[in-house]
């Protein structure tokens, strides 16, 4: 499991509150921003060191991040609950099932999001595994842009680029990156063509179960 941190962005003196925002390896603090942010008050005395670091995890949000590094992890199946996207429930009566349509519905949407994740991930290139997370993508493609536009790398670029690992793998010319983003390219095409074989599973299905057994 990835460790979850935090950091102090801010302090609000006149209401005796710390801004803290809790980030991960996996979600990271770029990504998350401030969906992840939480205003803490503290007592008088104010607690330092060990003591307020055990009051600012006592609002980490745990259980979600656990959720959410299990949902980015692909060997993990997390499959959604049998109910269909949109449904208003009348919380005093008794629940009706949803239709196979409707179910069918709601796990078309969830492959779709499945495929998202997938594509905002890691691809694989050369042994090794490189982020594409909404940052990442966005330099990769600045750079490609560069290239396309007069090429060449952007003045000042490494000559290497970083894997999941930390490691820096080289990039010694045009073609050595045009290779790598080749890779990232045919690992969303998999995702695309994985993504298209469980909606082929899903119309096969006929039964509850047989939806439900429709996982990334």
């Amino acid at each position: 499991m990835a460790t979850i941190k935090f950091r102090i962005v801010d302090t609000v003196p006149a209401e005796r509150q710390i801004i803290v925002r809790f980030f991960s390896e996996v979600l990271t603090e770029s990504e998350l921003g401030a969906r992840a942010q939480y205003a803490i008050s503290l007592p008088i005395p104010a607690p330092e060191g060990d003591a307020l670091r055990a009051l600012i995890m006592d609002y980490c949000p745990v259980e979600w991040f656990e959720t959410m590094h299990r949902v980015r992890d692909p060997s993990t199946p997390t499959p959604m609950p049998l109910v269909a996207i949109g449904q208003v429930i009348d919380g005093t009566a008794p629940l009706v099932e949803p239709t196979l349509d409707e179910l069918r519905a709601a796990k078309t949407a969830e492959i779709n999001a499945w495929r998202a994740s997938a594509n905002l991930s890691t691809f694989p290139y050369a042994g090794k595994l490189f982020s594409c997370d909404t940052v990442s993508r966005s330099d990769i493609d600045g750079v490609a842009n560069h290239i396309g536009l007069f090429g060449t790398f952007p003045d000042g670029f490494p000559g290497a680029w970083r894997a999941v690992d930390n490691s820096m793998y080289p990039l010694p010319d045009v073609d050595a990156f045009r290779a790598l983003f080749a890779g990232m390219a045919a690992q969303g095409t998999e995702n695309f063509n994985y993504s298209q074989r469980l909606k082929a599973q899903l119309d096969l299905a006929t039964t509850q179960e047989e939806i439900a057994a429709v996982v990334w």
